[in-house]
């Protein structure tokens, strides 16, 4: 358990770390403009934003793992349809508005990345009792 409470604690100062960096961003960037603190900002952004997704997605899915099969099974279905819905309706208004060129990539992670937002991102941001 305290690997858990650790492990919570560090997606939420990554998480922090990360707004903090957007914020320094857009300081710098609206401030100085250009130059060289500019630039360290964006590597310390990029830098800090990666690490998030990385521990984030590491900790989902433990967390995951550690779900009761009941909620871990409940939880997999609702992102399997929000998925689905989600895919359908954005192909359709995909093909609707642009039927020239439809980009099924973008689509797929848009509908996967809402699915699991929804579905599981309670688990990363909430101390919950396992």
């Amino acid at each position: 358990m305290d690997k858990y409470n650790k492990l919570f604690k560090l997606t939420r100062a990554l998480t922090y770390l990360v707004i903090l960096s957007v914020l320094v961003l857009i300081f710098t960037g609206f401030i100085i403009g250009e130059g060289k603190i500019v630039q360290y900002s964006i590597s310390f952004f990029v830098i800090s934003f990666i690490s998030c997704l990385v521990i984030g997605g590491i900790s989902l899915i433990i967390k995951i793992i550690y779900l009761n099969s009941m909620d871990r099974k409940r939880r997999l279905i609702n992102a399997l349809k929000d998925f689905l819905c989600s895919f359908i309706v954005l192909f359709i208004l995909e093909f609707i508005l642009r039927s020239s060129g439809i980009n099924l990539g973008s689509i797929f992670s848009i509908s996967f990345g809402s699915a699991v937002g929804i579905n599981f991102g309670d688990l990363i941001f909430f101390k919950r009792k396992i």
